[in-house]
């Protein structure tokens, strides 16, 4: 009693306004862009996104989604050694470059007398 029930308060009929897609810039990228690599960053994400796509158009799809009729998709074996390449990638690099600091810390290197 008093209580207001959302789905039966208000206009049924009204629409959310949806924004207008975002609109890309055009004309040359900035220095960093090539500085960064980033040609071949968006050339992965989009090579990724559209396999992706492709496996996932490829699976059939049940009419009902319940529970028991999801079907996981199980990832590769070429996708285990990527992830793992990259783990090990940042392992490494995360100890060279703690390393170096140490070592550039030990040695004073960067040691200037004022």
């Amino acid at each position: 009693p008093g209580d207001i029930e959302l789905p039966v308060v208000g206009n049924a009929n009204q629409v959310i306004q949806t924004a207008a897609p975002p609109s890309y810039p055009t004309g040359s990228k900035p220095w960093w862009w090539f500085l960064t690599l980033m040609p071949i960053w968006c050339a992965l994400a989009s090579s990724g996104a559209r396999s992706m796509r492709n496996r996932l158009a490829e699976e059939p799809q049940p009419a009902s989604q319940l529970e028991e009729d999801i079907e996981e998709i199980h990832p590769r074996p070429r996708d285990y050694w990527i992830s793992m390449f990259f783990i090990v990638f940042g392992v490494i690099g995360a100890v060279a470059g703690l390393g170096s600091n140490i070592w550039v810390q030990v040695n004073s290197i960067y040691y200037t007398p004022s």
